[in-house]
């Protein structure tokens, strides 16, 4: 028995309590073999009980379960935890917004498909630490995002991939999900607020014209066919348009009025020398108790980052702006793509 001592207080449950007081009354035959040793840490069970409802839940609901959690450095909200998802997903405009320091995406040759079949085009991958938990029943996992360039209400989506290695069980009418851990049960509670805002917005109605157009209603288009012109007559690259519609004795006037000021035109930063400094010079009124506070440099894309160079030079050029040591105030560059799809 000393040999096998993890055996010895199985064996003891099992005996008969007058075993060693009643020689011959009782046999056992053990093979130790056959006797299956208690885990050091067993799976906890997982159950839902009607203490799950968190106060405020209302019954009856078909919301998404949304969650908020920390990945990495940061604190992202509106999650969506979708069964129906084969992998994580980070969107790109939350991406963007990340810390993450220094560090780039990684190639991704695997295209995603979408719910009607559609292909996604994927940015790229990154490996992130996520928070699932609170103490003590709280876990770490590093989840592999495929980060794509869509428009999309929620920040990240949790597919089967990490819900499988969590070894995760959801409830949508608990609006929970709940998953073993090294102190027990393990829980992420859904917000129901966040899950039905994100609702409205996707299925709210769009304004008239914003469905067929693709574009904000406050977008400014022309109200009629319009015709390009030379302002400078011989250079093709400075020009302006006019409106087809007008008369012809307007239309000439106009080309005419425009060509005689062609002067006060400026197609590129350098058209515009000798403007007085004070006319173009923004101050910020902060209060100086303030400590100064730097934006962390976000990660641009490629064709983002060529198109800052791009325009970090022409202002450099034309002198519009000019390289600053120790700066005490950051922002992060903000790009917004125009409609002929350049930034």
């Amino acid at each position: 028995m000393k040999r096998i001592g993890s055996l010895t207080s199985y064996l003891e449950d099992q005996l008969p309590e007058d075993f060693l007081t009643t020689p011959g009354k009782h046999t056992l035959d053990v093979n130790p073999s056959t006797v299956k040793r208690p885990r050091a840490n067993p799976t906890p069970v997982i159950s839902f009980f009607d203490d799950d409802y968190h106060p405020g839940l209302i019954e009856g609901h078909q919301d998404a379960l949304v969650i908020t959690t920390r990945v990495g450095n940061n604190t992202v909200k509106k999650m969506l935890v979708d069964n129906g998802s084969s992998v994580d997903v980070l969107y790109h405009h939350a991406f963007s917004r990340m810390d993450i320091w220094d560090r780039r995406l990684e190639n991704s040759r695997t295209p995603l498909y979408g719910f009607t079949g559609n292909e996604v085009h994927v940015v790229g991958t990154i490996d992130m630490s996520v928070l699932f938990g609170s103490p003590p029943c709280q876990v770490w996992k590093v989840v592999k995002f495929h980060v794509i360039s869509a428009s999309s209400i929620f920040n990240d989506i949790l597919g089967r991939t990490t819900i499988t290695a969590l070894k995760a069980i959801t409830s949508i009418s608990h609006l929970k999900m709940k998953f073993p851990t090294d102190f027990g049960v393990g829980e992420m509670i859904g917000d129901q607020a966040t899950a039905r805002q994100c609702y409205l917005t996707t299925v709210s109605p769009k304004k008239k014209g914003e469905e067929d157009l693709g574009v904000n209603q406050n977008s400014c288009f022309p109200a009629e066919e319009t015709k390009e012109i030379e302002v400078v007559i011989g250079n093709p690259t400075k020009t302006t348009k006019v409106g087809k519609g007008l008369p012809e004795h307007l239309k000439q006037e106009i080309i005419d009025l425009v060509r005689e000021f062609a002067d006060i035109f400026a197609w590129d930063p350098k058209d515009m020398p000798g403007i007085p400094e004070f006319v173009a010079r923004h101050s910020l009124h902060i209060n100086k108790n303030i400590v100064p506070i730097r934006q962390k440099l976000r990660i641009f894309s490629d064709e983002k980052r060529a198109a800052i160079d791009q325009e970090i030079d022409r202002l450099l050029e034309a002198k519009f702006i000019e390289p600053v040591q120790f700066p005490t105030w950051i922002s992060n560059v903000v790009l917004v793509k125009k409609h002929n799809g350049k930034w």
